[in-house]
């Protein structure tokens, strides 16, 4: 078993080896958290549409029923082609700028991922401290915590798909 001092000598094969499971452990926290946020923000949408959905049927059929009153309406005054042909005709003009107005409003919106954009940016930051570390001679690079202990159990992480616990231990050789 691999001695749990941290600062051991550690082989470059075997430091390779734990930075790249590191950072396949980072990817893969990194995508289950977009696929939880993306997944809430869908749930939150979804159940919003629907809720505002179930209003739409009464609310059509009372739209309908006024547009026809206010078409009898003008009616009195003009011939009946002429004052339903008005209604529709402004009926369409109110909705193509309604639809203009709030198609604006959804492509500006945007879905937004505030962890995950969190995440990757303190890992851009670690990356950064990472780089300047190595091109100073005789400077030690920092240790990040997503680069996993061995033994230690993988943040994020709680089991294997066969249930056992995660850890960073490796004990198959590493395939590329």
């Amino acid at each position: 078993m691999p001695s749990s001092d941290p600062h051991a000598e550690v082989s470059p094969r075997d430091a390779l080896a734990r930075l790249l499971d590191g950072v396949q452990t980072l990817f893969r926290e990194h995508l289950a958290l977009a696929k939880v946020e993306l997944k809430d923000d869908l749930r939150r949408v979804g159940r919003d549409a629907l809720l505002s959905a179930a209003g739409l049927p009464p609310l059509l059929v009372g739209y309908v029923l006024l547009m026809v009153a206010l078409a009898l309406l003008v009616g009195q005054v003009l011939p009946a082609w002429i004052a339903f042909g008005l209604v529709a005709f402004l009926n369409l003009v109110a909705g193509a700028g309604l639809t203009k107005v709030y198609a604006s409003k959804v492509r500006q919106k945007k879905v937004g991922l505030p962890r995950t954009e969190e995440e990757l940016r303190r890992d851009r930051e670690w990356l950064a401290s990472l780089r300047e570390s190595s091109s100073r001679p005789g400077a030690q690079i920092p240790a990040p915590s997503a680069i996993p202990v061995p033994g230690q159990p993988v943040a994020g992480a709680t089991s294997t798909p066969d249930g056992e616990p995660m850890t960073a231990e490796r004990n198959e050789p590493l395939r590329h």
